[in-house]
């Protein structure tokens, strides 16, 4: 056993995030930018209507700097998406992408069924939510549909209160 003064010093185990809180942290991290935003926009309304020029030039400011925030986060990504996305379009047919791709397809259909198991939970086995998983997982197998449509589908349905 180790003495009272080495255990007092003793550097503690790093525990590592996992992805779901690091998503969580980015998305909370970027809701209060936005709300931020939100909120120098209503105080720069409130300047304008009672031409206060120092509480405008301060809301534009603010303004400025939570959009440079939020460029500095989406840019990196987007710019990343659409260039890879450009990359695979040009070398479609080089052997080696179409066997990555036919690689991560079974991959991306588990994955599928994991995201739909888990976004299964809250609504439990109801007919509706089991229909609208079924059928978004024969849209993606069957079309080359944008799955955005299958989205748009399952938030229609939920605010039809079908789900």
């Amino acid at each position: 056993m180790l003495p009272t003064y080495a255990q007092k010093y003793a550097p503690a185990t790093p525990r590592r995030e996992t992805a779901v809180e690091v998503l969580s942290d980015v998305l909370g991290t970027e809701r209060r930018l936005l709300e931020e935003l939100m909120l120098v926009m209503r105080k720069q309304r409130a300047a304008v209507s009672s031409d206060d020029l120092q509480s405008l030039d301060d809301s534009v400011f603010a303004t400025y700097r939570v959009l440079a925030t939020l460029g500095g986060t989406l840019l990196p990504s987007a710019t990343l998406a659409l260039t890879a996305s450009r990359w695979g379009q040009r070398h479609a047919q080089a052997r080696g992408l179409r066997a990555f791709t036919a690689g991560l397809t079974p991959l991306t259909i588990g994955l599928l069924l994991a995201t739909g198991w888990i976004l299964l939970q809250p609504v439990g086995l109801r007919l509706g939510a089991v229909v609208l998983v079924v059928s978004t997982l024969v849209l993606m197998l069957r079309t080359r549909r944008s799955p955005l449509w299958a989205v748009a589908a399952g938030g229609l349905a939920g605010v039809l209160g079908w789900v």
